[in-house]
């Protein structure tokens, strides 16, 4: 990626890469994303971060990836994925949520065109 920092055997994505519907993310509680992206190989890269939200979050959510070329063309589409034994699920409950939540995105694009901007937007369904 042209805007990223060589990090040991991966690029670090630029945190200007990334962009977030703060409107959209009010409705479900949410009061701030941290997002951290890798590129671990051409055409395919990981992007994790917490949820916080200082009054819990208001309904039930997934979170939604889109990576888009500079024409706004997507490149990929993924939702938060379940990891650890599905201790941590793509579907985040009110009931189960704390602040710092995890989430993860292992995406996969076509590697010769560039993303541009990777949106991160919550979802009510899956």
């Amino acid at each position: 990626m042209s805007s990223s920092e060589r990090t040991g055997n991966k690029y670090r994505i630029s945190p200007e890469l990334f962009s977030r519907d703060l409107e959209r993310e009010r409705e479900f509680g949410i009061s701030d994303l941290r997002i951290y992206g890798y590129e671990a190989e051409a055409g395919m890269m990981r992007i994790a971060g917490e949820i916080f939200a200082e009054n819990g979050i208001t309904r039930e959510l997934c979170l939604r990836c889109l990576v888009m070329d500079q024409a706004g063309d997507v490149l990929a589409d993924a939702i938060n994925e379940a990891y650890g034994d599905a201790l941590v699920t793509s579907l985040i409950l009110p009931e189960l949520f704390f602040n710092g939540f995890p989430f993860v995105f292992e995406i996969y694009y076509e590697g010769a065109r560039r993303p541009a901007q990777i949106r991160i937007i919550p979802e009510e369904e899956y």
